[in-house]
């Protein structure tokens, strides 16, 4: 496995997170080994912001939502306000 052609084979995590940053809009290469596969398959990745959700809601059969806020950050206010519409529309009868 590889990026940029460097091997990872002896690079920590950390390094090989360092190596994939990058300017944004701009590629990485990649070859990875799926699990179970024999042979490494190339990708390209471009670089960009990957939008994290600060929240998740998931409704239990028994009517009973559960909400999870991971983070607070600028859109979580928002994200709220969209998870309770959903609750509310689903005909949630109560929440944890």
């Amino acid at each position: 496995m590889s990026i940029n052609g460097k091997s990872t084979e002896n690079i920590t995590l950390l390094e090989a997170v360092s190596t994939i940053r990058g300017k944004k809009g701009t590629d990485v290469d990649l070859d990875i080994l799926h699990i179970g596969a024999t042979e490494e398959v190339k990708i390209v990745v471009t670089r960009g912001v990957i939008p994290l959700a600060s929240l998740n809601i998931t409704m239990r059969d028994d009517g009973i939502g559960h909400l999870q806020i991971f983070s607070f950050g600028d859109k979580t206010n928002q994200e709220l306000y969209e998870a309770l519409e959903t609750f509310r529309s689903d005909e949630g009868i109560g929440m944890f």
